[in-house]
């Protein structure tokens, strides 16, 4: 059995505690130490994107400070909060920051962990290039008995909330295609804030809400913002996946709202521009 934890939208931002929201920063040393204490420790830990809120220089460092506290590695992709020029100096200071996606493949014992960034420069939407998938097809066929888990921070499958359906990885047919037939134990996702565990073809597929907030599915005027982080905690036993939520130190109350009118609106100026 291969135990890791997985991580999304950590979203960090000390200056949300001046804005009235929890402040994320405490969320991450929470969720560190909460991982930490975990026996049998976790193997490795993933991070579906979203490191920061604004992607400036100070925060990502700070991310990363946080992130070298554990005791085991971590691997980390994008999402649309992140720029990749501040990532790759930050997290990747021996390769000339770059515009260009950062992915990331690396064999534990029991599973390949396979990171793809979806991000779309200063879009919400995700979308994966023609050289990704070829390097992902790759990736699939080294070591093919050994069970892929793939990180990426963009949902392929249909999500419980219609407003966000717009923002999610485009060219999911295609991935799911480079996926057929292939040894794939997981998807692991984040970017849309609440839990679910759905399929793409036969391949299991895990949202994470993350340590930023929680999305309530249940409000259908828009996004009802919630007080309420957690993160996953994931085994591979003969080839499947099992998946635990653990809730971090929260209110629970709600810290907004916003209507579908006003987040449609949102959506429509981010992604035309």
């Amino acid at each position: 059995m291969t135990t890791f934890v997985h991580l999304s939208d950590l979203h960090l931002n000390p200056d949300f505690e001046a804005q009235g929201e929890p402040d994320t920063s405490i969320n991450l040393k929470n969720a560190i130490e909460m991982i930490q204490a975990l026996e049998p420790a976790p193997e490795f830990v993933v991070v579906s994107g979203d490191l920061t809120d604004t992607s400036n220089e100070a925060d990502t460092t700070l991310v990363k400070e946080l992130l070298d506290t554990l005791a085991m590695p971590v691997l980390v992709t994008l999402g649309n909060h992140d720029i990749r020029e501040v990532f790759y100096k930050t997290f990747v200071p021996d390769v000339t920051p770059s515009s260009e996606p950062y992915n990331y493949s690396q064999i534990f014992d029991g599973v390949h962990i396979i990171t793809l960034d979806s991000s779309i420069p200063e879009k919400l939407s995700g979308e994966l290039s023609a050289h990704q998938l070829d390097w992902l097809s790759e990736m699939l066929d080294l070591s093919p008995d050994i069970p892929k888990v793939i990180v990426i921070h963009h949902p392929p499958t249909s999500v419980a909330i219609p407003v966000l359906s717009s923002i999610l990885l485009k060219n999911a047919e295609e991935f799911q295609e480079r996926l057929e037939n292939k040894n794939v134990a997981a998807i692991l996702c984040g970017h849309v804030h609440y839990n679910q565990m759905s399929f793409l073809g036969d391949i299991p597929c895990f949202i994470s809400s993350g340590l930023h907030s929680h999305f309530d599915i249940t409000f259908k005027d828009g996004l009802r913002v919630m007080d309420n982080p957690s993160f996953n905690l994931c085994s591979i036993v003969n080839g499947k996946i099992a998946v635990q939520t653990i809730s971090l130190p929260s209110s629970g109350e709600v810290l907004r709202e916003i209507s579908n009118e006003t987040m449609q609106a949102t959506i429509d100026k981010v992604e035309n521009t």
